[in-house]
């Protein structure tokens, strides 16, 4: 039987039914945690998202013989036999190493702090909105137990409906669902992409094709929901030496990626991948996540976001590690504890000094503009239109200006 996806009358890509032939997972090897430490199962965890082309034929392959997708050991893509079932493809042709914006991707806002919070307890969403988190991550990974997954599932999809019956503009969720290694996670995308969710948090994702395939099966939820296509944002977790070193692919691999980032919190998947050895500091990670924001920004994808800082009581370390993820660039960071959020919101945040001093520094250069002069000295420094630019869209971000 063949496994392409079904196509309705009109030639529409729709979710194949329950009985139906499945997709394979990408053939990546993967680490088996989240990419930063991630907490216990009564606790928050940390997290990962999009794309818009399907994968090549070669890139995803199933087991013949199970119709079940077939796990990797290895880094390197293996080419399947001429006899074996593919995922459909869209062509043979790779896809565009550049990122190609979609009409009706919606703009994504900046977030300064995403709690995770696990699917099990959502009766902790009210601290959440409490503490101010501007998103929560619903995990149904790793702080979920076993046994409690299939209730996790069904507690998110009623939090989800509740949240699309109000107005908007409240806190965002996202959902972190379980890796494309089986058919389990496209049946938790399934039961989540609905009206409601802001994001979906991919964990696991090794390279590109594991992101076009998620956005595939995304764009079939999407479908199948009446919502327009591209409205689901999707946050990839790099939680490989090969995912990091590709972040530039997979942060490009599709229009809905944002927020992404590297996750380099103590003792995860991440510090065992590469080998460093944490410190409060950070000075072992700098390099790797100031590469891969770069590499993010390179591609296209907005809003970028790091993380973890795993030390609970420690909220004066906390605040050191934002500001120095803030200063490379970053616009948030992800966090497993409600007291965690105020601290990251104030650093992610400008001060009211801060945009006094931008409102002051585009009323200079706008004068000075209109007096034919484009460079000016203000408040002892040189000033042009690129600083103001650049005032303008912190105003504007924060709706002030």
């Amino acid at each position: 039987m063949s496994s392409e996806p079904r196509t309705g009358a009109t030639g529409e890509a729709r979710m194949p039914a329950a009985g139906a032939p499945r997709p394979a997972a990408p053939d990546a090897a993967c680490a088996p945690g989240p990419g930063d430490g991630r907490p216990a199962a009564t606790g928050g965890a940390c997290a990962s998202a999009v794309g818009e082309a399907g994968p090549a034929a070669s890139d995803v392959t199933r087991t013949p013989t199970t119709d079940k997708p077939r796990a990797a050991t290895t880094d390197t893509p293996r080419t399947p036999s001429a006899h074996e079932p593919r995922f459909a493809s869209t062509g043979t042709n790779p896809p565009p190493a550049t990122r190609e914006p979609h009409p009706t991707t919606p703009p994504r806002p900046p977030l300064r702090s995403l709690l995770f919070v696990p699917g099990h307890r959502t009766d902790w969403l009210p601290k959440a909105r409490a503490a101010g988190a501007d998103a929560v991550v619903l995990d149904l990974e790793d702080a979920v137990p076993a046994p409690d997954k299939p209730l996790a599932r069904a507690r998110v999809a009623e939090a989800l409906a509740e949240a699309a019956a109000e107005p908007a503009g409240g806190m965002a969720l996202f959902v972190r669902v379980n890796p494309l290694g089986d058919w389990t996670a496209a049946e938790e995308l399934r039961a989540v992409v609905r009206p409601g969710l802001a994001g979906v948090v991919l964990p696991k994702v090794h390279t590109a094709v594991d992101v076009r395939l998620a956005d595939r099966l995304i764009g079939w939820c999407e479908h199948e929901r009446g919502l327009p296509a591209g409205t689901t944002a999707l946050v990839p977790l790099l939680e490989s030496a090969r995912a990091l070193h590709d972040a530039y692919d997979i942060a490009a691999a599709a229009p809905r990626v944002a927020y992404a980032g590297a996750l380099t919190a103590p003792g995860g998947d991440v510090e065992r991948a590469v080998g460093y050895r944490w410190s409060p500091q950070g000075t072992e990670t700098l390099a790797l996540r100031s590469r891969v924001l770069l590499d993010v920004r390179a591609a296209g994808a907005p809003c970028p976001v790091t993380g973890l800082w795993t030390d609970i009581a420690d909220l004066t370390g906390l605040r050191a590690c934002a500001e120095q993820n803030r200063a490379l660039g970053y616009e948030g960071m992800m966090a497993i504890h409600p007291t965690h959020v105020p601290v990251i919101n104030e650093v992610f945040s400008p001060t009211p000094e801060e945009l006094d001093h931008y409102t002051r520094l585009v009323a200079a250069v706008e004068s000075a503009q209109r007096d034919g002069i484009g460079a000016l000295t203000f408040e002892g420094r040189m000033v042009d239109e690129a600083m103001a630019e650049t005032a303008r869209m912190v105003l504007a971000r924060h709706a002030h200006g």
